[in-house]
């Protein structure tokens, strides 16, 4: 789960983070808790997206013991439902062009997978959001880490302070939300 923050205050860009998060998260969680995918989704795809009977509801309703959050990085979403944008990205599918900067400022120092970046206070919003649309459900955190860059020298991997500061970072804000 990426954590989507809009790329300017203008309300286009606040609903294109919202409906890039439902395409990256609420995808796969809205069915087995709601009963159905989220209402962006369905607004977007329309019949290409499948609906379920009654009976089908039912049976995915609530049926989850836990969530497993893989959490690595945020990103910039930036609407391209009323500006046109190259759509050919993941979060094309939402209408939404991610970008890792904004005014020429990264959201976050790089790591060695292009568009990663450590942005640590992602981890607290998006177990806050998880937690708040999925009420009552235990969240693990199954995934999250520090991509090295592969020519790293063996001196290098063993002083490893940037993966110690990502994780040291990440795990303040952890605990910021389970505070």
């Amino acid at each position: 789960m990426k954590w989507y923050e809009p790329l300017t205050n203008s309300t286009t860009d606040i609903l294109a983070a919202r409906r890039a998060q439902a395409f990256e998260l609420e995808w796969f969680l809205d069915p087995i808790f709601f009963g159905e995918y989220p209402r962006q989704m369905q607004k977007i795809l329309q019949s290409n997206l499948p609906t379920f009977t009654s009976e089908e509801k039912n049976l995915l309703r609530y049926k989850a013991d836990f969530i497993g959050l893989n959490h690595y990085t945020a990103i910039y979403a930036k609407d391209c439902i009323y500006s046109p944008c190259n759509l050919q990205t993941y979060e094309g599918n939402a209408l939404v062009l991610a970008v890792d900067e904004r005014d020429g400022v990264k959201i976050g120092r790089d790591t060695a997978l292009p568009g990663f970046c450590v942005v640590p206070e992602a981890m607290e919003s998006a177990i806050l959001y998880v937690n708040q649309r999925y009420k009552g459900t235990p969240v693990y955190i199954t995934e999250n880490g520090y991509s090295q860059w592969s020519n790293a020298s063996r001196e290098e991997l063993i002083n490893d302070i940037e993966r110690v500061n990502y994780h040291q970072g990440y795990v303040t804000y952890l605990s910021k939300a389970i505070r």
